[in-house]
């Protein structure tokens, strides 16, 4: 969690969320341009301030899907979203970026990338043969709590 807590600031910091990514063989689906900051200020005040670790269990390549990043766009704040209601508005206006700064995340299994809630990034379906996993563990600092237990103001229904 080293980097992490370079990228935080500070020393002591806890979980703040986990998940796994599933991406099956020629079914696994894509996940739309975004940044992870819109989806978590919704609930926690301290969005700007969670940091990813991103353990890849697979090889990952343009083939299953792998990530795809915005360098830079970690450092610019946050992007132009949809101007609608519900949870649409926390996803990126895909119209207003240039899709052709994004670069394929291309590593082998048991690579780790580190990133902040800004990072514009995506993926496309998985064409290959192979599953591709990835756990991903975000931190945040201490003295907050944990997704879990932060009420959500919206349902996952919504709009």
């Amino acid at each position: 969690v080293d980097p992490c807590k370079d990228l935080i600031g500070q020393d002591d910091i806890v979980l703040f969320t986990e998940k796994i990514n599933y991406k099956r063989a020629r079914k696994g689906g894509p996940i739309i341009l975004h940044q992870d900051y819109p989806y978590w200020a919704a609930f926690t005040p301290i969005a700007s301030r969670v940091v990813t670790a991103m353990l890849f269990l697979d090889e990952a390549n343009i083939e299953n899907g792998c990530l795809e990043v915005a360098p830079g766009t970690h450092a610019t704040g946050e992007q132009k979203r949809w101007d609608t209601t519900g949870l649409r508005n926390r996803e990126m206006d895909s119209t207003a970026f240039d899709t052709s700064r994004l670069v394929p995340l291309e590593v082998p299994a048991g690579s780790i990338a580190f990133f902040n809630a800004f990072l514009v990034h995506r993926s496309l379906p998985n064409r290959s043969e192979h599953d591709r996993r990835a756990l991903l563990y975000s931190y945040q600092p201490a003295g907050n709590p944990h997704a879990r237990e932060i009420p959500r103001p919206f349902k996952l229904t919504d709009g």
